[in-house]
């Protein structure tokens, strides 16, 4: 879009750019929702990442009023209902342009005009131009009215429209498996192949299996335990069990993340009780720590471990507990996790919580493997590790320690750390944003409640713009009116299984 502008509108200035642009951005989601409609097909073939899909519907009622739609009452910048998008460039400011940039895509050294770079972000662009009516997409913008058979001619812009045997395809197939002069060197492109490779993988063995469905938590179960749903092991070629050990270390840290950040909101949910009901306040966090052992929360979770000691109930866990590769089983830490998670906290006591994340906690600490890094296979910056203090690295180092104490000791450090850490981080923050993030404060009555409690949230692996790459690129083929599912490997995904993968 940026290059085809540049050759039509010689000179104008970043003004003229950002309203062309605006116009564009929200054009193409139109042209993509009206082809999808008129195939009735499901968005997901078509335009559901688009940017201002929100706006549709009064576009479309405009469409059918008025007979065209007036573009600049939806690319507007003005803050009104009908704007698609705060951000000056649309979805590629908000989301897309870092990512482009990183891919040497595109030039950000001008902050509102964005460029294409010469090596790479220019044949990209001239080989989307040789498959589409740029000449009419532009005039259309340029007036600032949109047809409704403008939008039926330009349905060769519509996402769908990516066909393999062509430039454009063969580029975006560079670029997504690491190939090419450029990315074949590059490690993120290497690595971007081999996971990729791996989700199909993945969907080419879950296939096999009745009921099992392609989405996230199979992934996440799967590439955690090493086994699919069934319970049986998934054989994994021997050129992908790197990358899969790798995503089994990004699960492992997400589950412990899950498991911490869900005792830490229901340590600030008893402290919001006790201040609405005009409690005295603890003093210290130290305190909190200890009331959080020794009271309500202790007395139920030392209940549920059936011993005082850690160290037993680690030694009870790892002969009841269900196997790795049983991640279906609820008494799982994969399970376990999903409960603690946002909305399913909902209707959940406090206490049940407690005990759910202190056993995905000892689940995690039985299933370690000491012999190796916690990290190993992954490349962090020095100081990555010490700006975020809690990882897996300091959960294992803390383990030798706890495995020695009582349940209740354990609860009680791992409570006091989650809290301290947070005002470590809040601190951070704070000085180098100027933002205050702060969840409680140290007042001089004690701590008190700031902000409401934060619900435990996982981090994304990408799953779903992976499997829309796939899709789009003609890899996976889905089989219903949903993106996962039932989905088939086809012919091309199994090429580059061969190619990349096995």
């Amino acid at each position: 879009m940026i290059w085809s502008y540049e050759q039509r509108f010689k000179g104008a200035d970043s003004a003229h750019f950002v309203q062309h642009f605006r116009r564009a951005d929200f054009l193409l989601t139109l042209i993509a929702e009206r082809h999808a409609r008129g195939l009735d097909e499901p968005d997901f073939l078509h335009g559901a990442a688009m940017a201002g899909r929100s706006q549709l519907a009064n576009a479309t009622k405009q469409l059918q009023e008025a007979g065209a739609i007036d573009l600049d009452t939806f690319a507007t910048r003005e803050d009104v209902p009908s704007r698609y998008f705060k951000q000056t460039l649309g979805g590629l400011g908000q989301y897309y342009v870092g990512t482009l940039a990183e891919l040497s895509l595109l030039n950000t050294e001008k902050r509102d005009w964005v460029r294409y770079t010469a090596t790479l972000g220019l044949p990209l662009a001239q080989a989307v131009e040789e498959i589409v009516p740029s000449d009419h997409f532009w005039k259309v913008v340029a007036s600032g009215r949109v047809l409704a058979k403008d939008l039926n001619a330009l349905a060769a812009f519509c996402p769908c429209g990516l066909r393999a045997g062509t430039q454009e395809y063969t580029l975006l197939e560079e670029l997504f498996f690491g190939e090419g002069t450029h990315y074949a060197t590059a490690e993120g492109g290497r690595q971007r192949r081999l996971s990729l490779a791996l989700l199909l993988h993945l969907a080419e063995s879950l296939s096999t299996i009745d009921d099992a469905t392609f989405g996230v938590m199979a992934f996440r179960g799967a590439i955690y335990s090493g086994h699919l749903p069934d319970g049986q092991q998934w054989q994994v070629p021997d050129t992908l069990q790197a990358t899969r050990e790798c995503w089994h270390v990004y699960q492992s840290n997400e589950l412990m993340s899950v498991a911490l950040l869900s005792l830490f909101a229901s340590t600030l949910d008893l402290l919001a009780e006790r201040q609405k009901d005009g409690e005295i306040a603890f003093p210290t966090i130290e305190a909190l720590a200890s009331h959080v052992a020794t009271g309500a929360f202790g007395d139920v979770l030392e209940a549920a471990c059936k011993t005082p000691s850690f160290g037993d109930y680690l030694d009870r866990l790892a002969k009841a507990a269900p196997s790795v590769g049983d991640w279906t089983h609820e008494a799982h830490e994969h399970q376990l996790g999903n409960h603690l998670v946002g909305g399913a906290r909902e209707g959940r006591e406090n206490e049940e919580l407690v005990v759910h994340a202190f056993r995905v906690i000892a689940l995690l600490a039985i299933r370690i493997d000491e012999s190796r890094s916690a990290y190993d296979g992954i490349l962090f910056a020095q100081d990555d590790l010490q700006r975020y203090p809690i990882n897996l690295e300091s959960f294992r180092a803390r383990l030798a320690t706890w495995r020695k104490a009582s349940v209740r000791e354990v609860l009680q450090d791992i409570t006091h750390w989650c809290l301290a850490t947070h005002l470590s981080v809040a601190l951070r923050k704070l000085r180098e944003t100027g933002r205050s993030t702060f969840r409680f404060r140290l007042g001089e009555r004690g701590i008190e409640i700031v902000d409401v409690t934060p619900l435990p949230t996982r981090t994304t692996p990408r799953f779903n713009q992976s499997t829309q790459v796939l899709i789009d690129m003609g890899a996976l083929r889905p089989q219903g009116a949903e993106r996962h599912g039932d989905v088939v490997v086809t012919d091309i995904g199994r090429s580059w299984m061969a190619r990349h993968g096995q």
